[in-house]
């Protein structure tokens, strides 16, 4: 799923706009939110539940338990959310709730080691979403320093985005002006 993440999303968009009488089967509604919870887009998973109809938003089906995850997610409360998470699922969304918490055991590790130069096996296993025994093996294979029940995270690289050319930045500019000016 994570492969055509935006097509699969963009398809279900439609076909929700496209359902007769204006309201899609709640499997479509389920599937858009899983998406948007794999793209971190919280506020269209925000909107998507304010928009749903009554019958798709109970709270023990798996648009309910999809949009508490968003919650949790929402309040950064990571323990819980994995919690949710590791529930029943329909048969259309196990693929993508499996892929849905390695999305988001990325996404926390990512931020532990920028927010922690250390963090103890407890709490890194918490934010995590694995056992205790596992945290260790999961640190190491980051290549963290464990030492004993302290844990010393390797700072991810910054992410570079597209640099922009200042001087191309500025010439651009200066055609727009001149255009504007004569």
């Amino acid at each position: 799923m994570l492969a055509d993440l935006e097509s699969t999303r963009k398809e279900l968009e439609k076909e929700e706009l496209s359902a007769p009488d204006g309201v899609a089967p709640s499997e479509v509604y389920s599937k858009l939110m899983a998406c948007y919870l794999l793209e971190n887009d919280l506020c269209s998973a925000k909107f998507l539940w304010k928009r749903a109809p009554a019958s798709a938003k109970e709270t023990d089906g798996p648009l309910g338990r999809l949009w508490s995850v968003g919650q949790k997610l929402w309040t950064k409360d990571f323990p819980a959310t994995y919690s949710v998470l590791r529930g029943e699922w329909p048969d259309y969304l196990q693929k993508a709730v499996s892929e849905l918490e390695g999305v988001i055991r990325e996404r926390v590790l990512t931020l532990v080691s920028r927010a922690y130069t250390s963090i103890t096996l407890t709490d890194l296993a918490a934010f995590a979403g694995v056992s205790a025994d596992q945290v260790a093996a999961v640190a190491r294979e980051r290549g963290w320093s464990v030492d004993g029940a302290v844990v010393g995270p390797k700072p991810a690289p910054p992410v570079i985005h597209g640099a922009t050319n200042c001087e191309k930045t500025l010439a651009v500019l200066t055609q727009y002006v001149s255009f504007l000016e004569n």
